[in-house]
């Protein structure tokens, strides 16, 4: 009993240390300055940069700052002082739920009653885990406003509350749609594949049906191709410069007429309904040395760059105007090498008591190298059905691809809105595509000039080894494609 007591105060004042280090950490962590650079703008728009520039979380009611403006804030400021200055032109307020995660309040006096509330609590349940949060406490209608997350949740939403059957991808910043082209991005939704072809997604098939059984719009306009179908290469579209990309298995009187296996949507971003000046430049690198292991005059190198720019203006008596803009210039290799033979297999006699079939001097499928086997009626029996043979072709090769692939794609965009019932958008979007190819091919010819000496084959007839007397030949064949496409 004695020997206890000591340990029993050890005991405590170990478990005193431990619950004070959290909280310490906390609030080292809470007047740590941030840089910040937020201009002054919607206060929604000010709260996803914050949640950006501070990494936090920050939960609220949509109807909460639907109507409020931010005088932003610059400079280094402890995330409290930040969003205290973000919030000074409303009468919101904030408090912490956890030590990364910020809630906005209806009003500064409820934030500071929130706030004493979980002093309390926090007393009374002290050692609990503090992520779990407080009893009673329910956020409703909260979005977090953050990046990728706030894209694949917005994605969620658009397909919970539609009244179609729909897979979307969308954004409110431009050039985060996860993926270098909008084929590639496309084929990421559920029911949806695509055709890929020199490393990259082109056309796509909606439920398993094929491109030229869907439809494509683009800003509400039909997109075409110059193939004489439905179908659209999609590769020509970069994934920066579209904001919305929706597929629609159903259909509605509301949308242009679709397809058999549905309707693919492509929208851009609208100027005006930004409310904020954008500008965005991205420059991605991409390195295959098989070109230049091929020809040493090629080049190895290819580069993605893009910019965007969104812009709005405000006049006294003409109302508001919008820009968009948009260039990227793609500049990609895609060396291929491939071992190939010809489609046409032939049965060839395998029976060294006939001269003919491999042990002819000739193509073993030639004569009587050729097996019968089709069944005699009266025997009911193929005459050839028991006879040893191989499967060969009439030739093999291996293909060498030298690939170039340019491609510019060019959008504009322009919004006036001269008052709140009537909004006029125009827009246009060229895309300029050069591809080219080098194919070089190794060709062994006349394979069905076997050598039964040293042959090796499977009870299947499939050839393991073989020699044989033939050709060999080089081929070389250059191709172009050129595509152009704009829309007025």
């Amino acid at each position: 009993m004695h020997t206890s007591v000591p340990f029993a105060r050890f005991f405590a004042l170990f478990l005193v240390i431990l619950l004070a280090v959290p909280r310490g950490a906390d609030e080292a962590k809470a007047e740590a300055r941030v840089e910040f650079d937020i201009e002054p703008q919607s206060l929604d728009s000010a709260l996803r940069e914050y949640s950006d520039q501070s990494r936090l979380q920050v939960l609220y009611a949509s109807d909460f700052v639907a109507n409020y403006e931010s005088p932003g804030v610059s400079g280094s400021w402890t995330p409290e002082e930040a969003m205290t200055t973000v919030l000074s032109d409303s009468p919101l307020g904030f408090r912490y739920n956890g030590k990364d995660t910020i809630v906005i309040t209806e009003t500064r006096e409820e934030a500071q009653e929130n706030e004493d509330e979980n002093e309390e609590s926090q007393e009374e349940t002290e050692g609990e885990d503090e992520d779990e949060g407080q009893p009673g406490e329910t956020i409703d209608e909260a979005i977090i406003v953050t990046g990728m997350r706030y894209t694949i949740q917005s994605s969620l939403e658009e397909k919970r509350t539609s009244d179609l059957v729909v897979d979307a991808l969308s954004t409110d910043d431009i050039g985060n749609i996860p993926a270098l082209s909008i084929g590639e991005a496309l084929e990421t939704l559920t029911g949806v594949a695509s055709h890929r072809e020199q490393g990259g997604a082109t056309e796509v098939s909606i439920r398993g049906l094929g491109p030229f059984l869907g439809s494509t719009t683009l800003n509400g306009r039909e997109a075409t191709n110059g193939s004489g179908d439905r179908s659209v290469n999609f590769s020509q579209f970069p994934s920066e410069l579209f904001n919305t990309i929706k597929v629609y298995k159903t259909q509605q009187a509301s949308l242009i007429e679709g397809g058999v296996s549905g309707q693919i949507e492509l929208e851009t971003s609208r100027p005006l309904d930004r409310n904020k000046k954008s500008m965005l430049f991205d420059v991605k690198g991409a390195y295959n040395p098989d070109n230049q292991n091929i020809n040493i005059a090629e080049r190895d190198y290819g580069y993605r760059g893009t910019f965007s720019y969104i812009d709005q203006f405000t006049t006294d008596n003409a109302g508001d105007f919008g820009i968009s803009l948009g260039f990227q210039r793609n500049v990609t290799t895609n060396p291929e090498g491939e071992a190939r033979s010809s489609s046409t297999y032939r049965d060839c006699r395998n029976d060294p008591a006939v001269s003919a079939g491999v042990f002819a001097s000739g193509n073993c499928d030639s004569g009587q190298g050729d097996l019968v086997l089709e069944v005699d009626p009266s025997t009911g029996l193929a005459p050839d059905a028991n006879t040893p043979f191989i499967w060969v072709p009439s030739q093999r090769s291996y293909r060498q691809n030298i690939t170039d692939d340019e491609r510019d794609a060019v959008f504009a965009a322009f919004q006036w809105q001269p008052n709140d019932k009537l909004d006029i958008y125009l827009d246009t979007q060229f895309s300029d595509r050069t591809f080219t190819e080098i194919r070089n091919d190794l060709v062994f010819a006349e394979q069905r000039r076997v050598n039964p000496e040293g042959l090796i084959t499977n009870p299947d007839g499939s050839v393991v080894y073989f020699e044989n007397e033939g050709r060999i030949e080089t081929n070389s064949t250059y191709q172009e494609r050129l595509e152009e496409r704009i829309d007025p």
